[in-house]
């Protein structure tokens, strides 16, 4: 018997879901929390997302014929099990190749930089995004095809894989034993968070932890400082320094090095190096 799901139904799933629970940990910090900076932080957080979300709605459904709500409605494909398991591999997979490239390249950086800019583990960080994040991450759907696998399947499977992240984004003590053998767990994301220990150039798995292992990327270091954010760059909760500062940031590097071509920060083949940011 072969089931049938649309991609648009994963695709909504894993878009709202990440929202949903988001919004429903900003609303109890908001009743709760006694920090006001805190309270200031998860709202922008949000408002952020939204910011961002409603330019690339505009630039990728008007000039890309890309919407997040696909119009048509198109069942992704009947498939069996057996592709249900090789669109999520693939995607999984995916990410996690994604991941790493943008915390190499200093272009692809710009657009991941606002989510590393949150100086508190909380679940609303997973919406802390700019306007260049949905932009630079469609492209890579595209390395699916020589496998026959859809771009829209791939997105929806990728927005299933954040979803899953977003309930990593919290401060933990231990590990989950057994559980972390093959997932990613919160604490392995709180390394790659860390700015004192070499976290950000660990751990940047979607839900499987394999690849980080195949790749030497995988960290269970039990001693970290905890200290959240981008290395050297105070946190600023405005607009502005989410979508447009990294962007100035870029282009005055290529300028003091005289060149259009940023270089990355470390190598993509290094293992586990810190990398160094603006």
């Amino acid at each position: 018997m072969n089931i049938e799901i649309s991609a648009n139904t994963v695709n909504l799933f894993g878009f709202w879901g990440k929202f949903v629970v988001s919004v429903i940990a900003a609303l109890a910090t908001i009743v709760w929390a006694r920090d006001s900076k805190l309270k200031t932080y998860v709202v922008f957080n949000i408002w952020s997302f939204v910011f961002a979300m409603t330019i690339n709605y505009l630039i990728l459904d008007r000039f890309f014929n890309f919407s997040f709500q696909p119009k048509n409605h198109t069942p992704w494909r009947s498939f069996s099990g057996v592709n249900i398991f090789l669109y999520f591999i693939f995607s999984d997979w995916l990410f996690y190749f994604y991941h790493r490239f943008v915390h190499t390249i200093p272009l692809f950086w710009t657009g991941h930089f606002a989510h590393h800019s949150g100086s508190k583990l909380h679940l609303t960080l997973i919406l802390r995004e700019n306007i260049l994040s949905q932009i630079f991450t469609l492209p890579f759907a595209l390395l699916g095809i020589p496998l026959g696998l859809q771009p829209l399947g791939i997105v929806a499977m990728i927005r299933l894989i954040i979803f899953y992240q977003s309930f990593l984004h919290y401060e933990v003590k231990d590990d989950l034993p057994i559980f972390n053998l093959a997932f990613v767990t919160p604490y392995n994301h709180i390394l790659h968070h860390s700015t004192v220990y070499r976290g950000t150039g660990h751990n940047f798995g979607g839900i499987l932890n394999i690849w980080d292992k195949l790749g030497g990327t995988y960290s269970d270091e039990k001693e970290y400082l905890k200290e959240f954010g981008v290395p050297g760059k105070k946190e600023e909760n405005s607009l502005w320094a989410l979508n447009i500062a990294p962007l100035i940031d870029l282009a005055q590097d290529c300028w003091r090095r005289r060149s259009l071509l940023p270089l990355p920060r470390s190598s993509f083949m290094r293992r586990g190096e810190h990398i160094k940011w603006y």
